[in-house]
């Protein structure tokens, strides 16, 4: 009985070390923000995305922390697209969508603000972090 014991805590630590984690290090194009994300999969097998800035704890990136606001997340193998809406005033938005593509170290944030005629585009500049 205490074998039995024994080979399921055995197969219980080799599938929890041998999870799949990986961990992007992003700094914008001028260099003055940079932040951490990392990819996993939970208990359930379901992918998760957390971000950090520099000195600052894990949080999740797809949830959502206001009521008042919408974020949608949307899992593809490596990849998150995540979607940010905010309502304000009669009639006007503002939205972000932010895709991160972890196999191949990328960071595009799109946002458009209804009170301006173009959309801004931003691109970071990614690389993996050893796990």
């Amino acid at each position: 009985m205490k074998n039995i014991f024994y080979i399921i805590l055995f197969f219980a630590f080799i599938k929890s070390s041998y999870s799949e984690v990986m961990l992007l290090n992003c700094s914008s194009e001028d260099s003055k923000n940079f932040t951490f994300y990392k990819w996993q999969k939970n208990k359930s097998n379901m992918p998760e995305v957390f971000f950090r800035p520099i000195k600052s704890k894990w949080v999740n990136f797809c949830e959502n922390h206001n009521k008042k606001n919408r974020v949608q997340c949307d899992f593809t193998n490596f990849k998150v697209k995540r979607t940010f809406d905010q309502k304000y005033g009669e009639g006007k938005f503002f939205s972000t969508i932010a895709d991160i593509d972890f196999e191949n170290k990328k960071l595009k944030i799109t946002i458009d603000d209804s009170s301006k005629k173009e959309k801004e585009i931003l691109n970071f500049k990614c690389k993996k972090v050893k796990t």
